[in-house]
């Protein structure tokens, strides 16, 4: 489960694993600089 208030390793892998694979080539993550930090 996704938590808005906290960032895991786990949680990031989780979406990036739902993402379908097809677009993984042009994903691209955009982070507040707070969730930076947290990461």
């Amino acid at each position: 489960e996704n938590s808005t208030s906290e960032i895991t390793v786990d949680n990031l892998k989780d979406v990036k694993y739902t993402l379908k694979s097809q677009y993984w080539p042009k994903a691209n993550w955009c982070f507040h600089r707070d969730a930076v930090k947290m990461i």
